[in-house]
């Protein structure tokens, strides 16, 4: 009974952490797969960068999570393995039986909260949720939506205008973060008033992928026309 034991026991604690450790293998090729395809469509489409950054964040948050989690039950799996004739030879003790018990239950806790984790990435509203997460961030305010957008291309128009040059120069077509560092470069723009353009241009960016904002608070519409109307006194670059 004993070597039937032996070998149920030996089996347990060798076949869990190698499943634990080759599921663990194929969710981080997967991950991986999934942030390079991220860094992709941010460098195809800028208006993705603030999305995706939360997007990458709560990635690798889970995914640190996962790996802390299956680093301790890997250590103790493997010194069950290493223990496990001593174990064996203590099975009739009811507390070693409860812990053997428990540690099962952990590796199929971490395996079940790493296929969840998956499943939630892969979702088709991951990223709808992540937007209407990031839009909570601008509530409130007495600035109309359209009023903002109107003064918001009036500021891009402006920013083009006074980088015209260097658009010609780059013979390509640059995204809002490059211009203002451009901009930022030539001592045109502040760092303060940069940190307040990605702020904006992450608030509009949200508009534009579908996030639930309706007003504008009026402090930021006031920074926007005040940074856009200093734009109009530069010269092209």
């Amino acid at each position: 009974m004993n070597n039937i034991n032996l070998d149920t026991l030996y089996w347990i604690f060798s076949t869990m952490p190698q499943t634990l450790a080759a599921f663990l293998g194929l969710v981080i090729a997967g991950v991986s797969f999934i942030q390079q395809r991220i860094d992709d469509i941010v460098e195809t489409d800028s208006s993705y960068t603030e999305i995706y950054v939360d997007v990458k964040k709560y990635i690798h948050s889970g995914m640190k999570k996962i790996l802390y989690a299956a680093l301790c039950i890997l250590t103790i799996d493997f010194f069950c393995l290493y223990l496990n004739g001593y174990i064996i030879n203590e099975i009739h003790d009811i507390l070693v039986a409860a812990a053997c018990s428990l540690l099962v239950i952990i590796n199929i806790c971490i395996l079940g909260y790493t296929i969840i984790y998956v499943l939630k990435i892969l979702s088709p509203k991951f990223l709808s949720s992540t937007i209407e997460k990031l839009s909570k961030e601008y509530h409130g305010g007495s600035i109309d939506i359209s009023d903002f957008i109107k003064h918001f291309n009036d500021f891009e128009k402006e920013v083009k205008r006074v980088t015209e040059k260097s658009l010609a120069i780059q013979e390509k077509s640059m995204n809002i973060y490059q211009m203002v560092n451009i901009l930022l470069s030539a001592g045109i723009l502040t760092r303060q008033e940069v940190k307040r353009i990605l702020n904006i241009n992450k608030m509009m960016n949200l508009i534009i992928h579908g996030g639930d904002i309706k007003h504008v608070e009026k402090t930021l519409d006031n920074q926007l026309i005040a940074i856009t109307n200093k734009l109009k006194d530069i010269s092209c670059l």
